[in-house]
């Protein structure tokens, strides 16, 4: 498996998990993003940053096509809630 050029690994990993990569890593970046949001009180921008999204406006277009609502209107509803009760983490991580 390790010698898989780039596209081979693509395939492979869509014919295993049913999406790409790069939807499955923007999937994790903005679970990551939820349970910060949830839990910190730090700026937007800097949890942005911080799980690995590159602009500030691809991470908002990127968590608003994912979970209904723009990241402060997640942290308004869901701030000091356990992640694990926050009102969309689940429905979108399945």
């Amino acid at each position: 498996m390790a010698n898989f050029g780039v596209g081979a690994f693509c395939r492979f990993f869509k014919s295993i998990t049913n999406q790409t990569f790069f939807e499955y890593l923007n999937k994790v970046r903005i679970s990551m993003a939820c349970r910060k949001l949830v839990e910190r009180d730090a700026s937007i921008e800097m949890i942005c940053y911080e799980c690995g999204f590159n602009t500030l406006s691809n991470f908002n277009r990127l968590f608003r096509r994912t979970t209904g609502m723009t990241p402060s209107d997640y942290k308004k509803v869901n701030f000091n809630v356990p992640a694990y009760t926050s009102v969309l983490h689940e429905n979108y991580m399945s």
